[in-house]
């Protein structure tokens, strides 16, 4: 089987024709390499499979590894050269799910329908006339069902429900006070800490001057003591 790239607008196949060009394997070993991989690839509702590759065109150089004869991406190479679809490409694409969508629901309603028709009458009439009231106001129901869960796929960052909106948002507040809390704790922490390296630099540095004095002390005695022995020698 044939390999293609599977990035947006990417046309190039594995052949003999261009050797250069390499073809990689989705990373499923590595989950967040591959949330990686997804969100740069930008396609909606895309699913990789086992078998299908990016080629190296969407790899910078410093993703692959010099080793070898082969273009040997490194563990936690990530491509990021991709066409990026306008927003009257995705518009477009969103049409046509929906029309794929509402073709569904036609061929599946013509499948269903009631071959025989029954002898028309004027309580068949009213019937009929019920059924089709009955009929477009479900297709609507269908229609307006099917716009909602297109929009909902294709704009991800829509609120889809007001009451978990808010309880999210509370949750974000209540941990965002918890955190401030705990850096207003960390930080008097690290004010004590400051304040007893402060007192322990001073103390180191009176020691020193304090050594230093004995030092020279020390040197001047021994210094007078000698001279002193000298003397004594020297009368003797």
């Amino acid at each position: 089987m044939p390999k293609s790239c599977s990035a947006y607008n990417c046309t190039n196949r594995y052949n003999n024709k261009n050797p250069e060009i390499t073809f990689h394997r989705f990373p499923f070993s590595k989950p967040s390499v591959l949330k990686q991989w997804l969100e740069n690839i930008g396609r909606d509702d895309f699913q990789p499979r086992k078998h299908m590759v990016i080629c190296s065109l969407h790899f910078t150089p410093d993703c692959f590894s010099g080793l070898g004869n082969r273009k040997n991406l490194l563990w936690n190479a990530v491509p990021t050269l991709f066409t990026v679809p306008s927003q009257d490409t995705k518009q477009n694409n969103c049409r046509k799910r929906l029309k794929r969508a509402l073709k569904s629901a036609a061929d599946k309603w013509d499948d269903t329908a009631p071959d025989m028709t029954p002898p028309f009458t004027e309580d068949t009439k009213t019937e009929q006339m019920h059924e089709d009231a009955q009929h477009s106001h479900s297709n609507e129901e269908a229609y307006c069902q099917t716009t909602k869960d297109l929009a909902a796929t294709d704009h991800t960052y829509s609120l889809l429900d007001p009451c978990t909106t808010k309880a999210r948002l509370f949750n974000v507040l209540d941990a965002n006070s918890w955190l401030q809390k705990r850096l207003q704790t960390k930080c008097r922490l690290i004010k004590r800490m400051k304040l007893k390296l402060q007192d322990a630099q001073r103390e180191l540095l009176t020691l020193r001057r304090q050594l230093r004095y004995r030092y020279t002390h020390c040197q001047r005695y021994s210094q007078l003591s000698m001279g002193k022995l000298l003397r004594d020698l020297v009368k003797q």
